[in-house]
């Protein structure tokens, strides 16, 4: 299965959607309007001038966003928050907010010359400009929730953790944990045989069957989100799942990420062991991926394959490590028989 061509690279699941961001830049334009004016909101609409200034103000505040965005796209590629926190704090600070400051002036002080206006005395820099400081550097702290946690924005999220509390049929959690569970009751009616050892057989055998049906079956694909889209990934394209309590984010071989929402422990169950092996809390790698690992500062860290990357935690927990040394040199003996 190709996974190269479902989705661009710049749309990360990290970041907020076009239609997000058109409406951000219409709700900017409208509030820098109020704000920038003593006339009130109801005899704005009456003005031609103010639905003038909401078409410009809506486009240089959805450019201004538009840039923003790409800056924090271009720089997660150059230089993550994780591996270069102050080089990336920097970038931010010159590409994000000086420069897109600077755009923005331009930008207002060519529409006051276009309609004839005069700048200086206008009050943009004295009213507007400070509250623009304030907006562009509000969008950085929103770009960076938005790529730390991620599961807080995912409408999606909520609403299945809603339909959990509430239950599909209505009733509670806490109903359906008291609810008596179903007994089974087996037949014996049918039973003609004198053996004991054959009674026995068939009084076990829909006991096995059931117990049989329980055992977790290890998993094949793997279910990631993008905003509220679901895409379903084989395994064999993943390199690692990293999940807190609940959510957390599915790393592709071939650089992407996405959302999901599994539980360590239910990962624990359905992973299997022989492929994926978990070398800190709640991060599971798969081994087909990992070239070895190496000591520095007293730490064990993985050493992936040339070319595949990931933003996860690359260090060995001592906790896990036993296990994962015994799985990589099990791994690579099943891979020189082969």
């Amino acid at each position: 299965m190709d996974m190269s061509n479902n989705l661009d690279f710049t749309k990360s699941s990290s970041y907020f959607s076009g239609y997000t961001r058109v409406a951000l830049a219409f709700l900017i334009a409208l509030m820098l309007i109020i704000f920038s004016t003593d006339i009130a909101f109801m005899a704005l609409l009456y003005l031609k001038k103010f639905y003038v200034s909401l078409v410009f103000g809506f486009v240089i505040a959805l450019f201004i966003i538009e840039m923003l965005y790409w800056v924090n796209v271009i720089l997660d590629k150059i230089c993550s928050w994780q591996h270069q926190l102050l080089f990336r704090l920097f970038m931010q600070v010159a590409l994000g907010v000086f420069f897109l400051l600077y755009l923005d002036v331009m930008l207002v002080k060519g529409f006051y010359i276009l309609f004839d206006n005069d700048f200086e005395h206008s009050g943009f820099m004295e009213k507007i400009f400070p509250l623009n400081i304030v907006l562009v550097c509000m969008g950085h702290i929103l770009f960076f929730l938005r790529w730390r946690y991620k599961h807080l924005f995912n409408l999606k999220i909520w609403y299945q953790k809603f339909k959990l509390i509430l239950g599909e049929n209505g009733k509670s959690l806490v109903e359906k944990q008291t609810e008596k569970p179903p007994v089974i009751v087996l037949l014996q009616s049918n039973i003609e045989t004198s053996d004991p050892l054959a009674k026995q057989e068939k009084l076990m055998g829909p006991l096995l069957s059931l117990s049989l049906q329980q055992q977790p079956q290890y998993w094949k694909t793997i279910d990631g989100y993008l905003q509220t889209k679901k895409y379903t990934f084989p395994l064999n394209e993943v390199i690692c799942i990293c999940t807190g309590a609940v959510y957390g984010d599915i790393f592709l071989k071939n650089g992407r990420s996405y959302n999901m929402h599994y539980r360590r422990n239910i990962l624990r169950k359905c992973l299997d062991q022989e492929e994926f092996v978990e070398v800190y809390a709640g991060i599971f790698y798969a081994y087909s991926g990992i070239d070895g690992y190496e000591i520095g500062r007293g730490k064990k860290v993985l050493l992936l394959k040339e070319g595949i990357k990931t933003d996860s935690k690359k260090f060995i927990s001592r906790r896990y490590f036993e296990a994962f040394d015994i799985g990589f040199k099990n791994y690579q003996g099943r891979r020189k028989q082969d």
